[in-house]
This record gives structure tokens, sequence and C-alpha cells, in this order.
């Protein structure tokens, strides 16, 4: 939502952190045009890949109890101990089914009506390298179809920067439901090996969000990649802004989505370097206090908390494994806690491994880690 009067934006908590550690800047420096003319014609429906499995829960909570301790001890109610590159922690995890469905059925939202509509729910997703090979494979774009069309917006991280139609052709499978979903996607970031024979383009990856059309839009005009002048991210964060289309545009609630990922080489530099981040994208100009980070931070809860003003944020995953194999917290999704009142308090991982009752091979068809979620209102200050 926009600054107002009697709030206190983390925004400008953070700028203060960064004039603090030093004088990092960034600037803007791009801009996508020309989506709008992509055009996604819906096909017939595919076979379900998981028909006539059991029900199963695809959204775990963070940190709570399991409604079937038992059935869930195979996926991820242990204790675990999570390390980070910074540190270790061990924690209790503990999860409980909270949303759930027919296995054997799309996983599309229902419910809500115009005095009363549901809630928003945003996801990150690190795909492990989306490219040609996984497009390739009809039960892995099946799965990852229907995990994408269980939310409003998604931002995903890892794209490989090779193929242009990549994301047109995901999309052309997501809407074969007839759902209409539409992406923006980011330019080439990341290192670039200079004795690599390859172009340019194919070492780099891409940041995408891919959201709703039905319940979210977005100013294409406004999205743009942070630039790093000193170099020191590998993948430059990529900014995009959204409103709910649920109810009224002068209730509906908007809000800048920061997608990030850290490479994991050097996250005991990069990780310090978040609320420089989140500071410089508050400074740029459009004083939207709603200001959300999601991606693979490479960091769990606590520390995140810690580089990010403390109580001044809120996690989405808390003490929760965010890899297929219940060892590592990864990826988050965060919010401020004074300014985005819209956040109800309801988040966790995307248990797609569970839910579609998938082998850990199977699992890394789609990708080594679980999306991550949260759910807010539609309406402004809720």
């Amino acid at each position: 939502m926009s600054d107002k009067s009697g709030k206190s934006p983390l925004g400008k908590a953070l700028l203060i952190v960064a004039i603090v550690g030093g004088g990092w800047a960034f600037s803007r420096h791009f801009e996508i045009d020309g989506l709008d003319q992509v055009q996604i014609q819906p096909r017939a429906s595919s076979a379900d890949p998981s028909s006539g499995r059991e029900e199963r829960s695809l959204f775990v909570a963070s940190g709570e109890k399991p409604a079937d301790p038992q059935a869930a001890s195979a996926a991820l109610s242990r204790t675990q101990r999570i390390p980070s590159t910074l540190a270790s922690t061990r924690l209790e995890v503990e999860p409980r089914s909270t949303f759930s469905g027919s296995a054997s059925a799309d996983l599309k939202r229902t419910g809500g009506s115009e005095s009363n509509p549901r809630p928003i729910r945003l996801a990150s997703w690190a795909l492990s390298g989306f490219d040609r090979q996984k497009l390739a494979k009809p039960h892995v774009m099946d799965w990852i179809a229907r995990v994408v069309r269980s939310v409003d917006l998604i931002a995903l991280q890892q794209i490989t920067a090779q193929e242009r139609d990549l994301l047109p052709r995901m999309i052309d499978h997501i809407n074969r439901t007839g759902r209409k979903y539409d992406f923006v996607l980011g330019e080439v970031v990341g290192p670039l090996a200079s004795h690599s024979p390859l172009p340019q383009t194919v070492l780099g990856e891409q940041y995408a969000f891919v959201f709703d059309t039905e319940t979210i839009e977005t100013d294409r005009g406004q999205l743009y990649t942070l630039a790093d002048a000193g170099n020191q991210l590998s993948y430059d964060p990529l900014v995009g802004w959204f409103r709910s289309k649920s109810v009224p545009v002068e209730k509906a609630w908007t809000f800048t989505l920061v997608n990030f990922r850290v490479d994991s080489q050097r996250a005991s530099s990069e990780v310090p370097l978040i609320a420089q981040i989140m500071a410089a994208v508050a400074a740029d100009g459009r004083g939207e206090d709603d200001l959300l980070l999601c991606g693979m931070l490479q960091v769990d809860d606590r520390q995140l908390v810690q580089y990010l003003g403390g109580s001044a944020c809120q996690p989405a995953v808390l003490a929760t494994p965010t890899d297929i194999f219940g060892r590592h917290q990864l990826s988050n999704l965060i919010s401020p806690t004074k300014t985005t009142t819209e956040y109800l308090g309801h988040g966790g991982v995307i248990d797609f491994p569970q839910y579609f009752n998938l082998t850990p091979p199977q699992a890394e068809e789609l990708s080594a880690h679980l999306p991550v979620f949260a759910e807010f209102s539609p309406s402004e200050g809720f």
C-alpha cells in the first residue's frame, strides 16, 4: 500500500541501516516491455499424474503440529538440524496440514465472494534450473502447473537463460485447464565465465513472476532489475509491483515484491547486504510501503530476522526445512511487520513431494526446493 501517516515503513528503517553500513548504491536500469502482446491459448487438460492416489495436503504451515503425526512423519514431522551457510540451528519441525483436496483433482482455488473475498496467496520457488529438458517432460510440467495454479502469484528463480520460449510454454501448460495466468520476466543476470565458449546469455539465469490475471494485476512499466554497481551480488534482484483485483481498485492491496537469489558460494558476503537491497528499493521513489522480499536466501528465518531489523519483519517460513530432503531452510517470504497489516499470519511450505506421493528422484525432476507461501488480505490496510 502507499505510504500513509501514522505508519513506520520498514523501508525507511532499512534505509537507515543502509546508510550506517556504508554508501553502497543501486540504481534502476532495466524495464521489461512488449510482454503485453503475449497470447496463450488454453488446450485440453492433460491427464493427472497422481490420479487415483489418496487425499493429501499440499500446504504445510510453519511450526504447527500435524493433524496426523504418523502420516506426517514420512515428510517433515521430525527434529532436523538445519545448517545455513552462516550458522546452524537445531529446530523442531512439526507441520500441520491446513489445505487439502483430492489428489486426483486440479488444485484450483475456490471460495470467496464480493463481500468476503478469499486471501491472496503469494509463493516463491527456486526451480533448480528450469530448462528445455524439464519442459519436455509432460509429467513434470503437469506437476509444476498444478502447484502454480494453487497460488495467485509465484516468484520463480533459477530459470535458465538459453531459450527465450520457456516461460510462454510454461504458461501455455498452466492454462490448459482454462485458467488465465501470465508472466513478467527479468533480464539475464548472474556471474559470467569469461573462459566459456558459450554465448553470454547461456551462462546466466532469469527471475520471473507468474500470476493469475483474474486475481492479480501488474504495471509492467514498474518492473526493473536492481543494478549492482559494486558487483557485490551474483544475481541482481528483480522488483515488481502488483495489485489485488478481487476487491474494488480504491480498496485493493498494492505491494512491491523483490525476487532475489543468494549464491550459496558467496552467502557469507551477500546475505548481510539484504537490508541494503531493501533500503534501495524503498527509496526508488514510488512510496510503496508494503515491500516484500522472497527467494532462495540461503539463510534460516532466525538469521533473516537479525539482518532485517528483528521484529521489524515477519518471515512466512518458521522452523521448517525448504528442501525436498527436509534438511535445510534456504527459501522464505518476508514482509514488514508494521506496514503490511494485510499479512494473515499463515505461511509455510508447499509440500509437493508428499502431496503427489513422489520419491526423491521424482521430486528432483521438478526441483530440489519446496515452494514457500504466505497469505494476505486482498484489501488495503486490513
